[in-house]
């Protein structure tokens, strides 16, 4: 039996065969690339981890102030990905569908009063300034704040508790999710649901996903106001 912490391969030097199976030269494929990406020295490290291969190869981007409130684990992963799209102004609203001639008009199909932009629809538009409004209302919170990025700083700057704070940011994900699902409803199905239902969905989403990853180590103080919701 060979030894093989004995055998030494020149792997910068291999020469792939023709006839070798596709796994070999998918294999003999990346390690070429981590190679012309990051050196040859990461085959001789004695202490080789993925996580710092990894590391090493992805770019390194400016982190986003905002990154913390839209990744919460608490967020509903769905919800999550809504949020993080409002964020980066890349949801499909009307007024940019309308420039590139996919849409026929760019007012908004709640309210039909402003041009539909990310803006308008958090929290300009009338109805998702009242869920908003009832939302908050019956988190206890009190923030006059008309965009998800301020408002997200205003939850920041009011909760001095972590527990308190991921939930009101779970709710503010949820509004942000369910205001889009009201928006899509007006256009594909003609049908605007009504503030109360759209504010009793997100209250049930949000203490059901909280309630599903509740921790031990969470103050009596905080329970009895999550229970209190």
């Amino acid at each position: 039996m060979l030894c093989m912490s004995k055998i030494s391969i020149s792997w910068d030097q291999f020469t792939i065969p023709t006839a070798a199976s596709w796994v070999v030269k998918f294999v003999c494929k990346v390690k070429n690339y981590f190679s012309d990406q990051i050196g040859y020295q990461w085959l001789q490290s004695a202490k080789y981890s993925i996580k710092g291969t990894y590391t090493q190869l992805r770019c390194l981007g400016t982190k986003v102030p905002w990154q913390k409130y839209v990744w919460n684990r608490l967020t509903i992963p769905k919800h999550r990905f809504i949020m993080w799209l409002a964020m980066l102004d890349r949801l499909k609203t009307k007024d940019r569908l309308f420039k590139v001639g996919i849409s026929t008009g760019d007012s908004c199909p709640i309210c039909g009063a402003q041009v539909e932009k990310v803006e308008h629809l958090f929290f300009e538009c009338e109805l998702s300034r009242q869920c908003k409004l009832l939302v908050f209302s019956w988190l206890g919170v009190q923030l006059n704040r008309v965009t998800v990025f301020s408002l997200l700083m205003g939850v920041q700057k009011y909760s001095r508790s972590k527990y308190r704070r991921f939930i009101i940011i779970t709710a503010v994900a949820s509004l942000v999710y369910n205001i889009w699902r009201a928006r899509n409803a007006a256009i594909w199905s003609l049908h605007i649901p009504i503030v109360q239902s759209i504010v009793k969905t997100i209250q049930a989403e949000v203490k059901g996903r909280v309630m599903n990853l509740l921790n031990s180590k969470t103050s009596s103080r905080d329970l009895d106001w999550f229970h209190s919701l």
